[in-house]
């Protein structure tokens, strides 16, 4: 099983995702639980398109882990960014 690794911020009322190795995984939510599933969901699609392409003979070589802060990080509050796993 793949880890990954979540960044997750608050913008006012959106909550704001992207997984830091797989740089075309970029979502946004009203609610930091929406956001996680999205990412998750766009995450597996990405993953499921690389399994196409290293089929088809294009080299994946990207190798992640994924994690998720466990304090919502407010861009009002300049909390450390602490994370724990995903597992995906």
């Amino acid at each position: 099983m793949s880890e990954y690794t979540a960044i997750v911020e608050q913008h006012g009322d959106w909550w704001i995702g992207s997984i830091e190795e797989v740089p075309d995984v970029n979502c946004q939510e009203r609610s930091r639980e929406a956001l996680l599933e999205t990412l998750r969901i766009t995450l597996e699609e990405q993953r499921k398109r690389r399994s196409v392409l290293r089929r088809s003979g294009v080299a994946d070589t990207a190798q992640a882990r994924i994690t998720t802060p466990d304090t919502p990080r407010s861009t009002n509050s300049p909390t450390p960014n602490r994370r724990r796993s995903l597992f995906v």
